[in-house]
Parts: C-alpha cells; structure tokens; sequence
C-alpha cells in the first residue's frame, strides 16, 4: 500500500516546477514579491537592499504601468535589468508647477525656509506636496513637480515569488510592507533632512503656503 502512495506524494511535494510543469508567471492580478533598485542619472533613489522585499498586486496601481508591463512574463528566479524615460515615469517638468507665492505667507516660518525643504501647498485646488527650489527676500518659489520628472530610471527586479491571480480575492491586505520612502531614505537618497517636520510643515500650509 505505502508503494502505491508513494508517487502521489512525491507528485505533491516536488510541484509544478520542479515536477517539469510551468513556473507561475507574472501576469494581470498576480501576487508578486520581489527586490528591486531603482537609480536615476546613477544617484540611488530606492532599493529593498537591506530591507523587506516588496510584495505587490500587479494591476492595483502600486507600480508605474510600464514598470508592470516589463515585469509581465517573468517568473521567479528572474533577474532583470532595464531603463524607463521620462515619458514612461514621471514625464518631464511641467513650468506651471512653478509657483511664486509671497514669503510673508509662511508668517514666522519664512526666516528659515530654505531650497531643498518640502511644504504642503495647493496645485489646482489639491493640497500637494512642494519642494522649495528659491528663497528670495519677498518671494519663495514652489515646485509641484514629482523629484523625479524629467529622469531616466534605470531599474533592477529579481523576482522572488509569484502567485496567480484568485478569483474574487480580496486585495485589500496585499498592502505595501513599508513605504519606499523610509527606504531611500535609510539608503541615502532621500535627504530627509532637508524636509520640514510634519508639524512645522501643517503650520506652514496653515500659515498660508498655498497660493
């Protein structure tokens, strides 16, 4: 009896894969964990090195479309390289993201802005994020740009694990494990301090940073 089992369990244990059948690949709706690297003209901008890889539900919006669209395909064990432009990211800077408002708007907070600090303001009646790119005696100007606009992102994917899609799952848990800002910013891209405190920045857009 334990001879008849035998090739059944070991059917089981061995899977698709290793068994000779197809590796679960990446496709719409798929569940996928992975490690990645992202630099832009060199300069790192975000990696899970020393971090938690990323899990992902491709099609929910969580990565660049063209970044899923070179990830569609693969399996895990993959290992790729490739570069997005601009057009494929986060486009090229837009001017009317430029923005000069009034230093006296920033009330006390106006002695101590400086270029590189981060503000929240108002970009066609949406609060936004802004980076401070000039200080003038009575001007601050305001870029609404994403930092990376205008860039070419060159990236690296391994791909660790792919599930398939489930009918009618829900999606809602498949969460990011942490955000890719707390990431760069371990890894020395982010230059968190250049950014206001979340405080200060409230006060500032309290104080009358948007325009």
């Amino acid at each position: 009896m334990s001879r008849r089992l035998a090739p059944a369990v070991l059917f089981v244990l061995c899977g698709a894969a290793a068994c000779g059948g197809k590796a679960p690949e990446v496709q719409a709706g798929a569940l996928v964990r992975l490690d990645y690297t992202v630099r832009a003209d060199g300069e790192l901008v975000d990696t899970t090195e020393g971090f938690d890889p990323l899990t992902v539900r491709i099609g929910s919006g969580q990565l660049l479309a063209a970044l899923e669209e070179r990830l569609l395909g693969l399996a895990a064990g993959d290992d790729v390289e490739f570069k997005l432009p601009p057009a494929q990211a986060y486009g090229e800077p837009d001017p009317a993201a430029l923005q000069k408002i009034p230093r006296a708007r920033f009330g006390a907070q106006g002695q101590g802005l400086r270029p590189g600090m981060k503000v929240q303001g108002m970009l066609g009646g949406t609060a936004a994020e802004a980076r401070i790119v000039g200080v003038e005696e009575d001007t601050v100007t305001l870029d609404f740009n994403p930092p990376l606009a205008g860039k070419t992102l060159e990236i690296r994917v391994r791909i660790l694990a792919v599930s398939p899609p489930e009918r009618g799952a829900a999606h809602a848990s498949d969460a990011l494990p942490e955000a890719t800002q707390d990431r760069a910013a371990a890894a020395g891209a982010a230059h968190a301090s250049d950014a206001l405190p979340e405080a200060t920045q409230d006060r500032a857009a309290a104080a009358g940073a948007a325009p």
